[in-house]
C-alpha cells in the first residue's frame, strides 16, 4: 500500500477540523463538520477535538480481520459518545461531526468504508476504482442552490 496525506485548515484563524492516520494494513481520513463561527453546538469539546478521538477509536478497531470497517466506526462513535456523557447536548443539532473515509488492506481482500464527501480511490492491475458517498448532494439543495447564488467571501457566504 502506498499512501500519502496532506491537510491544511479552512482558515488560519481556526484550528484544522481533518484528522488521517496511515498504519501498515489501513488508513483513515475524516473530514470534520465546520460549524460556522458564533454557533452554538451543545459539545464542549468542539469538532477538533470530535475527529481526534473518533479517528483513534476507529484505528484501535481495524487490524481486527474479524471487525468490518463499518462496525469499527459503529464503536468508534458510541465510545466518543460516552466521552461526552453528562457533559454536553448530543442531541443538539450543532453536534460536531465528520465524513469518514476508511481503508483497510488484509491478505486477499480489502475493505473500504465512505461516508459523505469523502473518496477512496484504489489502483489496482485492472485499473483505479473511486468509491464515494453521492448521497450528501442530495440533501438541501434549495438552501445550498441559494448559497451558491452568492459571491464568495461576502456576508451571504
Amino acid at each position: 500500500m502506498r499512501a500519502v496525506l496532506a491537510t491544511q485548515t479552512g482558515s488560519p484563524s481556526r484550528p484544522n477540523e481533518d484528522w488521517a492516520a496511515i498504519a501498515p494494513n489501513a488508513l483513515v481520513v475524516l473530514d470534520g463538520l465546520s460549524a460556522p463561527a458564533g454557533d452554538v453546538s451543545g459539545c464542549r469539546h468542539g469538532t477538533p477535538w470530535y475527529v481526534r478521538q473518533l479517528g483513534l477509536r476507529i484505528m484501535v478497531g481495524l487490524p481486527d480481520p474479524a471487525t468490518t470497517p463499518d462496525e469499527a466506526l459503529h464503536s468508534a462513535i458510541q465510545t466518543v459518545a460516552n466521552l461526552h456523557s453528562g457533559s454536553c447536548d448530543l442531541s443538539h443539532l450543532g453536534t460536531p461531526a465528520a465524513a469518514v473515509g476508511i481503508l483497510r488492506i488484509a491478505e486477499n481482500q480489502v475493505d473500504h468504508l465512505v461516508l459523505a464527501d469523502i473518496a477512496v480511490l484504489l489502483r489496482t492491475v485492472t485499473g483505479t476504482r473511486v468509491h464515494t458517498d453521492t448521497r450528501v448532494d442530495h440533501v438541501a439543495q434549495a438552501e445550498r442552490s441559494a448559497v451558491f447564488q452568492h459571491p464568495l467571501g461576502t456576508v451571504s457566504r
